[in-house]
């Protein structure tokens, strides 16, 4: 899958898991943004979306555990909800740029939870 078609997919998979949890959310292409996000109080978040099709070895020299890794270069301090999809297994984490502030940020797969996922969830669109 090319990564633009990945990307894509992984914007819909995250509107889908974001509107189950009652969070009203629209796709829009915007220079930063790909995601922006209603809560019940009707506070606005901006959102970024980052897919990755699964994980894979940090590092071909030394062989580690694989992990899921995601590209953050124009990402810098980001104002909003970094989404962070693991489309192999339709799962999906929230942070924020204080819990990032990295180029590359990587997650290990056993952090891919549906607990987590809501959990991160909750706590960064203030549910």
């Amino acid at each position: 899958m090319l990564n633009i078609n990945l990307g894509r997919a992984g914007e819909f998979l995250a509107l889908h898991i974001l509107e189950t949890m009652d969070l009203r959310s629209v796709h829009v292409d915007m220079e930063h943004d790909d995601l922006w996000v209603k809560n019940e109080a009707g506070e606005i978040f901006r959102c970024q979306v980052k897919s990755c099709a699964k994980p894979s070895p940090v590092s071909h020299q030394r062989p580690l555990s694989p992990k899921y890794q995601y590209q953050l270069r124009n990402s810098q301090e980001y104002d909003g909800v970094f989404l962070f999809v693991a489309s192999d297994i339709k799962l999906m984490i929230a942070r924020t740029w204080d819990e990032v502030s990295c180029k590359t940020f990587k997650i290990k797969p056993n952090v891919f939870t549906e607990a987590e996922q809501t959990s991160s969830i909750k706590r960064n669109f203030n549910l």
